[in-house]
């Protein structure tokens, strides 16, 4: 595991060379597979990479983030687009809990209409821990679905060869009813963490990959 980092400042704090990063060209255009940006390795290093700033756009009104170690403020200075945001649930370890509950309720004072929740997932191995590394993005006509190899600490995204894939899925209209395996393992994998599946958006993800 990454070692811990230390806390950033508040929304507004981060340099503007890290929230400028661009999008470039994935490593694989059909399959959506990119490394993260790393600003010190410069254009000649970043040939096949995307920022936070970029996997997290405008317009995004809910959030659900799974992962081990979280530094809030650092993601929210990343990716400005978070403080917009009505809703953020985090999934995250028992004993990284307490510091996200923190974090959330200090950001919370600088953002009042954001809502927060922080979950643990229940884990029956008494040395078992939750460790998936996603995010959910709930959009009003679309769902972006972002799965990574980083925490979401600075040192695991400015430091680090990390790889990111990302996809957008739009919702279904009237003659989308069809289900893919995709779908309900999605749902169920929600379910089981403690998010729900209960007011899910119709989401098709018949096009996945």
């Amino acid at each position: 595991e990454s070692p811990p980092q230390q806390r950033t400042r508040a929304p507004g704090g981060c340099s503007a060379a890290l929230r400028a990063a661009k999008v470039a060209r994935p490593c694989s255009p059909r399959l959506g597979f990119y490394n993260n940006l790393i600003p010190d390795l410069g254009a000649a290093g970043n040939g096949a990479a995307i920022g936070l700033s970029e996997l997290i756009p405008n317009g995004v009104e809910e959030v659900v983030g799974m992962n081990y170690m979280w530094d809030l403020p650092f993601l929210f200075d990343f990716a400005p687009a978070l403080q917009l945001i009505k809703r953020m649930v985090i999934l995250t370890d028992r004993g990284h809990a307490q510091s996200c509950t923190a974090e959330a309720a200090a950001l919370k004072k600088q953002l009042p209409n954001l809502t927060f929740q922080v979950h643990v997932p229940v884990v029956t191995d008494r040395f078992g821990t939750h460790h998936s590394k996603c995010l959910i993005l709930y959009s009003p006509d679309s769902v972006r679905v972002v799965v990574c190899t980083a925490n979401f600490i600075p040192g695991d995204w400015v430091k680090l060869n990390q790889g990111v894939w990302f996809q957008d899925f739009p919702l279904k209209d009237a003659a989308s009813a069809k289900t893919s395996p995709f779908e309900n393992d999605f749902w169920e994998y929600l379910q089981v963490c403690g998010r729900g599946a209960s007011g899910r958006p119709a989401v098709d993800f018949s096009r996945f990959l």
